[in-house]
């Protein structure tokens, strides 16, 4: 079964970027943290932001709380267009 894909626009402070992912819905927050980060460490050449993957939430446009890391992005109701905020 192919497995459905998200599209996302991810806002990140620490960089001062915006970076378009597009994502597994059966990934879960976690390892969307962790891919995004990593992702943006290589495409910005630093190493000092975002180290710290536990430390790192991310949160929907409009929501005051950052998502649960064991969720999938499905089960948060992300779907493609979402905006997202890693902090």
């Amino acid at each position: 079964m192919k497995k459905s894909k998200i599209t996302a626009e991810i806002l990140c402070p620490d960089s001062l970027g915006k970076y378009d992912f597009v994502l597994d819905s059966d990934m879960t927050v976690g390892e969307a943290v962790l891919l995004i980060s990593d992702e943006i460490r290589k495409y910005e050449g630093v190493d000092f932001i975002m180290n710290n993957p536990d430390e790192i939430m991310l949160y929907s446009d409009g929501y005051a709380l950052p998502f649960d890391h064991s969720l999938t992005l499905e089960e948060c109701g992300l779907s493609s267009g979402s905006r997202l905020m890693l902090i």
